[in-house]
């Protein structure tokens, strides 16, 4: 485990303080712990996409190939077509 030293501004100081005495968090550790987490979480999301863009393996991105291919008629992508979208 490592360790690591902070600066907090008194708000920080007392929103945690106000968090564990409310019961949610035990412990600084256990929030702080928890708000990396969600914050890790929001990053997967971004960088990675909404999940049914996910590509699990290339089969799934075959099907996902095919279903764009037979989506309906071709269309030209233009500057002018991303920015009416």
């Amino acid at each position: 485990m490592n360790y690591l030293t902070i600066t907090l501004s008194d708000r920080a100081q007392a929103f945690i303080a106000t968090q564990i005495a409310s019961g949610r968090y035990a412990t600084a550790d256990e929030l702080l712990s928890d708000l990396i987490e969600q914050a890790q979480q929001r990053a997967d999301a971004e960088f990675n996409g909404p999940d049914q863009l996910q590509i699990q393996s290339r089969s799934h991105l075959n099907e996902l190939l095919t279903e764009g291919l037979e989506s309906g008629d071709a269309i030209e992508v233009t500057d002018e077509w991303w920015a009416d979208s």
